[in-house]
């Protein structure tokens, strides 16, 4: 009686709310209170493959959850749950959902008591606006669990003609069905937000409420509405990665795959990886500068498989590099990413068959080495970052199946500065190494016009504000004590609300000059640096030059013709002579006198 009434109850759900039309939503990640047993990940749960299957290390207990999380929050209709023939959920399992993504869990329908094998058990959550949908155990289970796919519906009514239109806010683009026009239909309606280069998608809002964090949404509900698209500048280098550093790989093994790593001539000894490694801003970035092209050259064991090299912009740019058939989707299938050309590598080494590219190094055979140009697009802003990512193969017959976790990638990170012909200032959160040529400074003295800058050589370490320059180098390198820098710097377009100097060149005269601020503010950009008005001894001063161990970069003053025209002080009042140290306007130009 128990199992008739279980059955009725299902069909009754099923013919009250199941519509065939409603679109099978898309499960983003998934998490369990308890361990999948060996290869039995929770990915299998929703894989869209009803061959593979979730299954436990252990009975559950009272109150474990399975939970999975959609892409974006949605009205939910059916909840269906497909079980394997074997471990069962226990009797008075439920389903529930957090009811607008406020922590309060619902539940849909009755519990999961009396399920068999090869049941496929539909609850219908009656359009709860959630992205948030869970299985939990209400009392301890004898037997592990299974389960083969967790599928989440969209709810399904029928919508009544209304006129949609939408937006874009600063930083992107919007579609309505793929035009720009707004659209009047009783049909669903489908948005699409592009972000501009260097900016992000953040959220659809309608009134000023948030609606999606998706920039692909479909409107399927009643009543005309404006949607407007958000949109938001990446804050720091950081977002960035995030943004196009996929995919990553399981660690597999510890295989010395990478035997060497070459950039612009200079063998980097530190870049020394092993199979299965992933790696980011661990490492020191390099710093490029827009419409230069650099060298790289990887040495690698041929032997353990292929290896394909990307270079991903943060523009979006994507090129696909080395010998190989490739392409990269950004956070795409890594699956179906490598596929040797074996003819193109033979053809661009000169040899006939594909074992000639193989050499010796360190007694051992099996390496080769890959060059690539590593081209910056004159488009890049300062902070802007490129990863060079190497992407490596099992080598099982061209492809990872399976053996995914025997692969793995690396990256090493270049990131976009100013072209430092001229004084630059310069501030990123993570190491960046400096190229030979570049010139680092900090400053680590105010006089009452003056500042005295000190160089260093090697790496700019993480949050380290610095000016750059790569002309004749000023000074002597040493050891700096960088807490001794009074330069600060941001990452993104920061308001400053205190007094400060910023790095300009006015009438020629290279040096910190004072922040115009408007209404008590001034706009400090990102990635660079500043000079804190609280760090010097005169915060009236409207100038401070540049000094190199106690030396100044004038010693005397002339004229074009050898003969002064006419000196004025900073207020503009003209001076017969000059009798003082300090910063004149000689010949309408700011000068220092020491």
């Amino acid at each position: 009686m128990k199992r008739f009434t279980f059955i009725l109850a299902l069909v009754m759900s099923m013919l009250s709310f199941t519509n065939a039309k409603a679109d099978k939503l898309s499960i983003r990640s998934g998490e369990s209170s308890i361990y999948a047993y060996q290869t039995y990940s929770i990915e299998n749960a929703f894989d869209g493959k009803y061959a593979t299957k979730f299954w436990t290390s252990d009975s559950p207990k009272a109150g474990y959850t399975f939970t999975v999380y959609l892409g974006s929050s949605v009205k939910v209709g059916d909840i269906k749950l497909y079980f394997d023939n074997g471990d069962l959920p226990a009797d008075g399992t439920v389903i529930e959902v957090d009811e607008n993504n406020s922590g309060n869990w619902i539940q849909v329908g009755e519990p999961l008591t009396g399920i068999q094998a090869n049941d496929v058990v539909t609850r219908n959550a009656g359009g709860v606006y959630t992205k948030q949908i869970r299985l939990r155990f209400t009392q301890a289970s004898a037997y592990w669990f299974r389960l083969l796919e967790f599928e989440v519906y969209e709810y399904e009514v029928a919508i009544q003609e209304r006129t949609i239109s939408a937006v874009a806010g600063e930083g992107g683009s919007v579609t309505i069905n793929g035009g720009s026009d707004a659209v009047t239909s009783t049909e669903k309606v489908q948005l699409v937000a592009t972000p501009d280069y260097g900016y992000k998608f953040v959220r659809w809002t309608v009134g000023g409420e948030e609606v999606s964090t998706s920039a692909e949404y479909t409107d399927n509900t009643d009543g005309n509405k404006e949607y407007v698209a958000v949109f938001e500048k990446f804050a720091s280098t950081d977002e960035w990665y995030a943004s196009i550093g996929k995919p990553t790989f399981a660690e597999g093994g510890g295989t010395h795959l990478i035997a060497g790593v070459e950039f612009n001539g200079e063998n980097l000894s530190g870049f020394n990886y092993t199979k299965g490694t992933t790696s980011s801003f661990q490492n020191d970035a390099f710093s490029v500068v827009p419409g230069e092209t650099y060298s790289l050259t990887l040495t690698y064991e041929l032997h353990w498989g292929d290896i394909a090299l990307y270079q991903i912009d943060c523009d979006g740019t994507e090129k696909k590099y080395g010998y190989y058939t490739c392409q990269w989707e950004a956070n795409g299938d890594p699956y179906a990413i490598l596929g040797r050309n074996e003819d193109l590598m033979c053809e661009e080494f000169g040899v006939e068959n594909f074992a000639a590219l193989e050499h010796t190094k360190s007694g051992e055979t099996n390496y080769i080495e890959l060059p690539y140009e590593i081209t910056v697009s004159e488009n890049h802003k300062p902070g802007d970052l490129i990863v060079v990512r190497a992407m490596i193969d099992k080598g099982d017959n061209g492809a990872y199946g399976q053996g995914i976790r025997e692969g793995g990638c690396f990256d090493i990170l270049f990131v976009v500065a100013e072209d430092t012909s001229e004084w630059s200032t310069f501030y990123q959160p993570y190491p960046v190494a400096l190229l030979e040529g570049v010139n680092a400074y900090i400053v680590t003295a105010a006089a009452s016009d003056y500042v005295t800058l000190t160089r260093f050589e090697g790496t700019i370490p993480a949050n380290t504000a610095v000016i750059l320059n790569n002309g004749e180098p000023k000074g002597e390198a040493v050891d700096v004590d960088f807490s001794t820098n009074l330069l600060e710097g941001t990452t993104v377009d920061t308001y400053i609300h205190e007094e400060a100097y910023v790095l300009s060149k006015v009438d020629g005269e290279v040096g910190f000059y004072k922040a115009e601020m408007t209404d008590g503010t001034w706009l400090n950009n990102a990635t660079k640096a500043y000079l804190p008005a609280n760090t010097v001894p005169n915060k009236s001063a409207a100038f401070y030059g540049f000094d190199w161990d106690g030396t100044t970069g004038i010693s005397e003053v002339k004229g074009e013709s050898g003969n002064v025209k006419g000196i004025y002080d900073l207020t503009g009042r003209r001076v017969e002579a000059i009798t003082a140290p300090g910063i004149y306007i000689i010949d309408g130009v700011k000068r220092v006198v020491r």
